[in-house]
């Protein structure tokens, strides 16, 4: 009888410790707001968000990643 109570002493002693160690659920990492849309630089392929790009202005939807990959481009080869 003293060894059935003995090992329901531990087991209860276990789950107390358990439950003490165990991890508490973290919260959730909160991400950017909005994502930015991304465009690549014509010249070298960098991506780039699309507000921080030069847009060419004779071609649509041409994208560079600074004034010098624009003036380049625009050299002809």
């Amino acid at each position: 009888m003293r060894a059935l109570l003995f090992f329901i002493l531990i087991f209860i002693v276990f789950l107390l410790v358990h439950r003490l160690i165990k991890k508490k659920p973290t919260k959730p990492v909160q991400t950017a707001s909005d994502p930015k849309p991304m465009v690549a630089c014509h010249y070298c392929g960098v991506h780039l968000p699309e507000e921080d790009a030069l847009k060419d202005p004779q071609v649509a939807e041409r994208y560079y990643c600074s004034k010098s990959h624009q003036d380049l481009a625009k050299k002809p080869s």
